[in-house]
């Protein structure tokens, strides 16, 4: 099993994989070096969700998808601001205390890309018809050169989308069969962690499920703290607070991005 991996692995790093992981860490790291000043980025994606969720709430038929949508839109918001504190893209980076959500991610960004392509295959032929009539053209006029520019420039720029949505679908697939190749040891080592949490943090987490369970959005941290009662749990929220925050300094030091092909 292994060694089919490798050569999947193989494949994809031919494809280039490796050298397109390399240039999105670059772009990425220059989005986040403008992102993290704006104060604006939470309350916008907020917006976002928020305009769709509202949106696919019009068109429910039952109690479960009503609850389905908003519970979506809680986990992206909750997303939104793990993104925006860690400064990385959840789908290009492990967390390694829950691996395992990983495969999500890498999934749900591959589908995407994969939607991409389908507007692509829509819109090249267009473009190229419409090209292709403004040059037949017997009598073209100012009218027709316009319209032959902006298909050319619609082909170019579709062109590249494909590529992008290509080599996107492709690091995704590398990296899903690098996690493949030691999903055991990681299954092992998150169900440790998730152990040793719950005995240190199981109360805590508890109030904060509860939190999130009766509310039809995120909660904030005084909405959290106020449905505590036992000074004990708060403590042991607090001490887990200052764990994550001193996480997240080691992560912006040594950002844990999938790279390498070993």
């Amino acid at each position: 099993m292994e060694n089919n991996y490798n050569k999947k692995i193989k494949m994809c790093e031919k494809l280039g994989a490796k050298q397109f992981q390399k240039f999105f860490f670059f772009i990425e790291d220059k989005k986040w070096a403008l992102l993290s000043k704006s104060k604006k980025y939470i309350y916008f994606g907020d917006k976002i969700i928020g305009r769709k969720k509202n949106k696919l709430l019009k068109k429910v038929k039952t109690a479960q998808e009503k609850e389905d949508i908003i519970s979506i839109a809680t986990i992206q918001k909750a997303l939104l601001r793990k993104e925006k504190n860690n400064n990385e893209n959840i789908n290009y980076h492990i967390d390694p205390k829950r691996p395992s959500e990983f495969f999500a991610y890498l999934n749900w960004n591959k589908m995407v890309h994969k939607e991409g392509l389908k507007t692509n295959a829509i819109l090249i032929p267009l473009f190229i018809s419409g090209i292709i009539a403004c040059n037949n053209l017997v009598n073209p006029g100012s009218l027709s050169t316009l319209l032959n520019g902006l298909f050319s420039i619609g082909l170019v720029i579709e062109g590249l989308s494909t590529f992008i949505n290509l080599e996107c679908i492709n690091v995704q697939n590398y990296n899903t069969y690098r996690l493949k190749k030691i999903e055991k040891r990681l299954e092992e080592k998150e169900q440790k962690i998730e152990a040793e949490e719950i005995k240190k943090y199981g109360k805590a987490y508890e109030k904060i499920e509860e939190t999130m369970d009766n509310k039809k959005d995120l909660p904030n941290i005084d909405e959290i703290i106020n449905n505590i009662n036992d000074k004990e749990v708060l403590m042991r929220l607090k001490e887990r607070i200052k764990e994550e925050q001193k996480a997240r300094e080691n992560r912006s030091k040594n950002k844990v991005k999938i790279k390498g092909g070993k």
